[in-house]
């Protein structure tokens, strides 16, 4: 059974008196599982949903498209950490003594790393799976192309944190002094960042733009390279940190010397989304969607911004933690109200079907009429 909930916002408010019969800021919260075991660390990409799941004596990986569940593992050993793109998933798996990458099609599962070196750190987009692999030195980058396995580094020092967005692929590498921002751009790699003893950090990429956190000296800032030149987003005496990027838009936390609050680029400005006296931290982005953790002074609750409001989906006893947004959809775990066992929860953000009179006020009568007038 699905829960509505609703945002405090000016635009909400707008719309109601419109009769549009849906704000901004109102969202249907639903529970995807039910049981006695632990179901968590869920991923969305469009309208599936992917996590583990307790058996009683492992984790397996499940699927929900929508409509029902689908077991993609069942046996007897670990099957962690999954990722998913459209209808690829990817995730590891325990071999009895590392972990290897397995990849769901859609139809088939097929295991991609049969090294025996451990494997972590996963990243997918499209058909490409991009990895950290130990190779009994350090930490190598490695990644699926959809046809072959291909390894991207091969030297002395640790390689880790991979971002793939379908074609190119980011990681954070060490240098033998600091961490720097590395990038395969398809055939060559190209080292975006060179700070002699500044580290580079935690970086994320979507269509060929790579956003990451870096020290000036002083604190860390956000950075951004747009395909040709890097550029701050941010230049403060606060700690900016964690950047995700989808569409253009940069989400990130920000320590404001009490507390830390979420921040969100919009290819022109930075707007702040949050400011309280509690943690707003970890943020995930697609499109204009934004989804957060917030304390709330007991426990951790999801917190989400749909482009126009703020509303808090969650509002309990226990703890919801790490959220993933896809489009206008937020997927996150969360202890049932017993404590007994953590459960799987999406939420979905209304659309709002604005009347003539809405459209005309926002000076877009012309087209609500031409498209209309194709019907």
């Amino acid at each position: 059974m699905a829960n509505t909930i609703r945002g405090t916002a000016a635009a909400g408010a707008f719309l109601a008196l419109l009769g549009t019969g849906a704000r901004a800021g109102e969202w249907s919260v639903s529970r995807l599982t039910n049981n006695a075991t632990h179901d968590v660390n869920p991923q969305i990409s469009g309208g599936r949903v992917v996590w583990e799941a307790y058996d009683g004596h492992d984790r397996e990986i499940m699927c929900w498209d929508g409509t029902g569940c689908t077991a993609l593992t069942n046996n007897l050993t670990n099957d962690v950490g999954p990722q998913i793109s459209g209808d690829h998933v990817a995730w590891l798996q325990w071999t009895g003594s590392d972990y290897d990458v397995c990849l769901w099609d859609g139809t088939t599962t097929s295991r991609l790393a049969t090294n025996g070196d451990p494997d972590w750190f996963l990243s997918a987009s499209g058909n490409q799976v991009a990895w950290s692999t130990e190779d009994g030195q350090d930490w190598e980058v490695c990644l699926w192309d959809g046809t072959a396995v291909r390894q991207l580094t091969s030297n002395a020092w640790d390689d880790m944190y991979p971002q793939t967005d379908g074609s190119q692929v980011v990681w954070s590498g060490f240098d033998g002094t600091n961490w720097e921002i590395n990038l395969w751009e398809g055939s060559a790699v190209r080292q975006l960042t060179n700070s002699s003893s500044l580290d580079q950090e935690y970086p994320h990429m979507d269509e060929g733009l790579v956003v990451w956190n870096g020290s000036d000296g002083c604190d860390a800032e956000i950075l951004l390279w747009d395909g040709s030149t890097t550029r701050a987003l941010t230049d403060n005496a606060c700690g900016d940190y964690y950047p995700e990027i989808s569409g253009g838009r940069v989400v990130w936390q920000t320590y404001d010397g009490q507390d830390w609050e979420v921040c969100y680029w919009d290819g022109s400005a930075v707007v702040q989304l949050t400011d309280n006296g509690q943690d707003d931290v970890f943020p995930q982005i697609s499109g204009s969607c934004v989804a957060w953790e917030t304390w709330d002074g007991t426990d951790w609750e999801i917190a989400a911004w749909d482009g126009t409001a703020v509303a808090q989906l969650t509002n309990n006893g226990t703890d919801d933690r790490y959220p993933q947004v896809s489009g206008r959809q937020v997927v996150w775990w969360g202890w049932a109200a017993d404590g007994s066992s953590t459960e799987v929860f999406l939420a979905s953000a209304t659309v709002p079907q604005l009347p003539p009179v809405c459209l005309a006020l926002l000076g877009l009568v012309p087209l609500a009429l031409k498209l209309r007038g194709r019907r």
